[in-house]
């Protein structure tokens, strides 16, 4: 039988996996966005959201019913 420690070390593994998982994944569309589908820059895709926030801002999505376009 699991005590309450062991479950909270299997949650925090399992949200740790999922968070960095987006992160990278972020970090993985903004590169792609930034440098149109060329040659994965590592420092770029570490950063993640960032990474992704400035790729949309550079290259904002147009397309009926987005503000500002």
């Amino acid at each position: 039988m699991m005590d309450c420690c062991q479950l909270g070390e299997g949650a925090m593994k399992l949200f740790i996996g999922v968070a960095l998982f987006i992160w990278f994944v972020c970090g993985l569309a903004g590169d792609w966005l930034l440098e149109d589908g060329g040659s994965f820059d590592w420092q770029a895709i570490a950063k993640g959201p960032i990474t992704l926030i400035k790729a949309m801002d550079r290259n904002p999505p147009t397309f009926r019913g987005y503000p500002n376009s």
